[in-house]
């Protein structure tokens, strides 16, 4: 079993094991902060079911990521 095959049994095992069969299960990395993300979606109309974690946490933490840098910035 190469790589890819192997990945796609244990996202199938976690959809199994977290009761998603049936949901698409999308893994990113956000951008700004390097935070991984998880996204359940409703197969048929693509809605955004669930966001792990949530759009607002991220942001919230970038912005604490951008305030730190100018406080380091400050005291150098």
């Amino acid at each position: 079993m190469d790589k890819g095959e192997e990945g796609d049994s244990v996202l199938n095992e976690a959809r199994r094991a977290l009761g998603l069969v049936g949901r698409d299960v999308k893994f990113s990395i956000d951008r700004d902060t390097g935070d991984l993300i998880v996204q359940i979606k409703d197969p048929e109309s693509g809605q955004v079911e669930r966001q792990i974690p949530q759009d607002q946490i991220l942001r919230m933490h970038e912005q604490i990521q951008k305030i730190a840098g100018l406080l380091f910035h400050q005291a150098a």
